[in-house]
Order: structure tokens, then C-alpha cells, then sequence
């Protein structure tokens, strides 16, 4: 028989369309659509002007012509839509003093909730090339790295690539605190470990209600 429609792509034709609805309903580039306040009036009457310069900081950052969040939340409500779920990693960029955002598929992480159900604690494996690995962690050598001489071509080891593990969770010495920690999977050594005043990553889910007046 004939076909008379094409419906094969109508998922890969509405998810853009989704993600651009969402993003000029939720996350308006031209509205200051995030506001932070003091719970308490009192506070919020003494302090609030303080908040206000963080807001405008915030706003300034996100919207810059060197951030990526307008790119990276586009690519999270795609994510939502489909899978229900995402994560959010966030980066500083020293250099540009800027911060960095990039969408990631919640298949990529093992995580955990705390007692009130938030996610607070992310495991993801992540590959590195040796080079990449050098450019990151500067003053680590893989073990593998430090037990062969390579004599034929020294620099060979630079393309060849390893597995790390990525844990971040909340520091066990200081409340309101997250630990950041990379361990090379071969050799199951510490490669850097840091503790970071907010979780790398974010992790949302979509929530569903029953259609109700």
C-alpha cells in the first residue's frame, strides 16, 4: 500500500520545538526569570540588597557571550522530555572567569539520595586519553605510563586511553561541602581529590500529576 504520511520523524521534529517552548517559558534569555530571597522578612529587609547584587551577578554570568547555558539547558529539556531525567555539570573556567555548563544522559551515572530524596551523590566513569589526562591532571602519571620506558617512540603512550572514576559527594568533614574525586579504574589510585564549596553536578527529574481541577 502507499504510504500517505511520514510519521518516522515526528520525535527528532518535535523535541527541538519542545525544548524551545521550555526554554522561552522557563529560562528566558530577556526576562531575570531566577530571584533569590531570605526566608525571613527581617533578614530579607537588612540583607536583601545583598541578594540583589547576587541575582544581577548570576544573570550577567549565565547570559554572557562566553557562557553555554542557553545551549545546555536546550539540550536538557530534549533530555526531560525524553528520558524524564537529566544532569547538569557545572565547571569554572578560571581563565575567562566564567562558568561552564553541559548536559550529560543520566545513563552515564550511578547516583544516590540522601533522607529527604535529593541526589547528592553521583558515580561516573569517564575515558581520558593519556594527553587529555596530562592536560587535566597535569602532575599524575598512570601507573602504566610509569612502569614501561617506551624507548622506540616516547611519545606513543599520549593516544592511548584509561577509565576513571568520577565520585562526587557530600564531604564527611564539613557540612555544605562536596568531595570531588577521580581514581584511575586500572590501578585504583587517587589521581586528585578536592573538596568543592557545590556539587559538580545537578541532577533533575520530571514530575507527573494526575489532571485534576
Amino acid at each position: 500500500s502507499q504510504v500517505t504520511a511520514k510519521t518516522d520523524d515526528t520525535l527528532q521534529s518535535c523535541l527541538p520545538l519542545h525544548a524551545a517552548v521550555m526554554n522561552s517559558l522557563l529560562t528566558p534569555a530577556a526576562y531575570r526569570w531566577h530571584s533569590m530571597v531570605f526566608p525571613d522578612d527581617e533578614m530579607q529587609k537588612n540583607y536583601g540588597h545583598e541578594l540583589a547584587y547576587q541575582n544581577d551577578f548570576i544573570y550577567k554570568k549565565r547570559y554572557s557571550s562566553l557562557s553555554n547555558f542557553t545551549c545546555a539547558m536546550n539540550t536538557i529539556y530534549m533530555s526531560n522530555a525524553l528520558y524524564g531525567w537529566y544532569v547538569l555539570e557545572l565547571s569554572k573556567d578560571i581563565k575567562h572567569k566564567q562558568v561552564c555548563y553541559r548536559a550529560l544522559p543520566i545513563g552515564e551515572f550511578v547516583i544516590d539520595q540522601n533522607e529527604r530524596g535529593f541526589v547528592d551523590t553521583f558515580y561516573r566513569t569517564v575515558k581520558f586519553t593519556y594527553r587529555n589526562l596530562r592536560q587535566r591532571f597535569p602532575k599524575y602519571i598512570p601507573k602504566k605510563v610509569r612502569e614501561q620506558t617506551y624507548q622506540d617512540n616516547p611519545y606513543a603512550w599520549l593516544d592511548e586511553s584509561m577509565e576513571l572514576l568520577h565520585v562526587v559527594e557530600p564531604s564527611l568533614k564539613k557540612a555544605g561541602k562536596f568531595d570531588s574525586v577521580y581514581i584511575d579504574m586500572t590501578s585504583r589510585e587517587i589521581i586528585q581529590q578536592t573538596e568543592e564549596s557545590y556539587c559538580k553536578y545537578i541532577a533533575g527529574r520530571a514530575a507527573t500529576f494526575s489532571n485534576t481541577n
